[in-house]
């Protein structure tokens, strides 16, 4: 919860309209039910979602999947694999065309344990311009923030924490 507290700070001193965080990020990706779900876990959640809903307040913080008037959000956990960014490519550069508008692909970076098996997260978050364009990557392996401009014609122009013009980067 401290990380995105300090993310939403730096997002409003930048003066964002909104901000955005991959599924699973303010409370894991664990289900009910599952091993470690205990009842103290579950109090540690509610006492973070309360903290979060009072940031939320004043600012429009999505956490997973949204359709704005502006914009898409979309925000699977995806695993890590060789086809990936061609997979995602292709489903959400069809979503934009279909929407006729941007769409932010919003992935988590880190590792997921489902009891059984442990997955890697890449990151990789990618934007998609109105024609299914990808117009700027995250990078992979590697938490990043970005200032996303989006005008009222669905340009989109980015930004690194700094306000200058942010790198674009290649998947691996």
């Amino acid at each position: 919860f401290n990380t995105m507290s300090a993310a939403i700070s730096r997002a409003k001193k930048a003066g964002a309209d909104y901000v955005l965080f991959p599924a699973g990020a303010l409370l894991g990706s664990y289900m009910l039910g599952a091993k470690g779900f205990e009842s103290g876990l579950q109090g540690r959640w509610a006492a973070c979602f309360r903290k979060f809903m009072k940031l939320n307040k004043d600012k429009k913080i999505i956490v997973g999947d949204s359709l704005e008037k502006q914009f898409v959000v979309v925000s699977l956990e995806h695993t890590y694999n060789l086809g990936k960014a061609a997979v995602v490519k292709e489903k959400y550069s069809k979503v934009a065309r279909e929407a006729k508008r941007p769409v932010f692909y919003v992935a988590p970076v880190g590792t997921c344990n489902s009891g059984k098996n442990i997955y890697a997260m890449d990151g990789g978050s990618c934007i998609f311009d109105k024609t299914g364009k990808i117009v700027f990557r995250m990078p992979q392996f590697k938490a990043a923030e970005a200032l996303v401009k989006v005008d009222a014609k669905g340009g989109i122009k980015v930004y690194d924490p700094e306000g200058k013009p942010a790198k674009s980067f290649k998947p691996y």
